[in-house]
């Protein structure tokens, strides 16, 4: 019978590649299964000495499965191999808690030596670059403590005596009005009794594991600052064979721009507005990232107005990752042909110098709050037209403000984006880029000109939550 048991631990992270190749992560699951950190085997770790193991399993991994698990037990000191198993088990990509990617392994019981009780810690390594995650804590300190699923000869006395005697008084109660001389009765009376053992044997059961199904870790904490080891999760299922270890971590899968890329951005005031390059590039870089941002916009400008007068054309050519293209709300149907017109136009200058274009959807003016479903499908058609990435800005907006109606993201004129507005769209902007959620990335921060940027901590999560929404439910990485 399968049972959830405690949740904290884990192993997990990387990247993703399409071809296997050589191991690029190492996720372990070390156990202290006397829960004696005087006895068992050290295991040395980025973090330091973690002292008292038992028993460590580990999977070995590049960028879209795992390539081998190892189990080894500690036998007078030093770490012995029970078994190495080659594997082409590919890893959950995006199918983890909120779009993440997973891990999982078993851990089995005849490894354990019959304890009930143990002491369990997940850790995650970049083996080239050493950037390494903790499940729990980023300096392994604390181990989680997993009680195992009970089976009914485990369950304490007093409860099966419990069981027992609330079968018996059905009996005699039964006896006592002479119940029992009716022949479905009898039948009855064996289920109920078996029903009261088997709810004291639950109950007892439950009280011992006592733990939620999985256990939440910090985004974007890794030492290190790699989406592939860093931790956003994991759960444990138990049953009698052992337990499997289900670790999320945050993008495994290398399928958004590498780390150290330039970005070009085409539009008008909605996007220097707050100096919208400047606060991607600082949310890019608490999250470990080095993304150079180059900006050509002209208030009231269309992407018409950009191809006639030819500067960015000119910067283009200058050679970026990713273009980001933007004017107007275009939700008109007249707007909507010329949106799509002049990004088809400026879609070969993008790709014939190496770059991918991306379209950036906004916003409707206040007054006109019904048209934001048109300006997002004008939007995403021009981008669906050109296989290109669509950036759901507006709708971070929309999925932010079901967290937290009273969020301001309209500036002072009910077009313009407030600070927190053009927040809102950097995360969005971010999420795409890097197919990364944003949450737990501090809420302070300084622009490259100097600025200090700070948010209230729990509106900066809320719009944290609602990029990464957007995200999952508009967003297009497109190619």
């Amino acid at each position: 019978m399968w049972r959830i048991a405690t949740v904290l631990g884990l192993l997990l992270c990387a990247e993703s590649a399409a071809a296997a190749g050589p191991a690029e992560y190492r996720f372990e699951a070390l156990v202290d299964s006397d829960q004696s950190a005087q006895t068992g085997c050290d295991f040395e770790s980025p973090a330091g000495t973690v002292h008292g193991k038992e028993l460590r399993v580990y999977a070995e991994t590049d960028r879209t499965q795992i390539l081998r698990v190892v189990t080894e037990h500690c036998e007078s000191g030093e770490w012995r191999e029970l078994s190495s198993v080659a594997s082409a088990t590919p890893l959950g990509l995006g199918q983890g808690r909120l779009g993440s990617d997973t891990i999982e392994f078993d851990i089995r019981r005849n490894w354990l030596a019959g304890a009930q009780v143990i002491d369990l810690q997940l850790f995650g390594q970049n083996i080239e670059s050493g950037a390494f995650d903790f499940v729990g804590d980023r300096d392994g300190s604390g181990p989680l403590l997993i009680t195992l699923g009970a089976s009914v000869s485990s369950v304490p006395l007093f409860g099966r005596l419990v069981a027992a005697l609330f079968a018996c008084g059905v009996v005699l109660i039964a006896r006592r009005y002479q119940m029992l001389r009716s022949r479905t009765v009898l039948p009855l009376l064996a289920l109920l009794g078996t029903s009261l053992f088997a709810i004291a044997v639950r109950d007892s059961h439950a009280g011992r594991l006592g733990i939620p199904a999985e256990i939440f870790d910090p985004a974007n904490d890794s030492v290190g600052k790699d989406a592939g080891v860093d931790f956003i999760g994991a759960s444990i299922r138990d049953d009698d064979a052992g337990f499997a270890v289900r670790l999320d971590v945050n993008n495994i899968e290398a399928d958004g721009l590498a780390d150290h890329s330039k970005v070009l951005f085409i539009g008008n005031s909605l996007t220097y507005a707050n100096d919208l390059p400047a606060m991607l590039s600082a949310v890019a870089a608490q999250a470990g990232k080095t993304l150079v941002t180059a900006d050509v916009s002209e208030g009231g400008f269309a992407l018409e107005d950009h191809f006639a007068a030819g500067r960015a054309q000119v910067e283009i050519a200058k050679g970026y990752q990713l273009v980001i293209l933007q004017q107007g709300p275009s939700a008109e149907k007249a707007s909507q042909v010329n949106l799509l017109q002049w990004a088809t136009r400026f879609d070969p200058l993008i790709r014939n110098s190496g770059a991918r274009p991306a379209l950036y959807m906004v916003w409707p003016e206040r007054a006109r709050f019904s048209r934001f479903d048109d300006v997002r499908d004008s939007y995403s058609n021009a981008a669906l037209a050109i296989d290109a990435m669509f950036i759901p800005g507006g709708e971070a907006w929309r999925e932010s403000w079901r967290i937290d109606p009273a969020l301001k993201f309209y500036g002072e004129d009910d077009f313009h984006p407030s600070t927190l507005g053009t927040y809102a769209v950097a995360l969005s902007m971010f999420a795409e880029i890097f197919r990364q959620t944003p949450a737990d990335l501090p809420a302070t921060f300084s622009l490259s000109n100097g600025t200090q940027i700070a948010f209230d901590p729990a509106q900066a999560r809320a719009v944290q939550q609602g990029a990464w929404q957007a995200h999952l439910q508009f967003g297009r990485a497109g190619k």
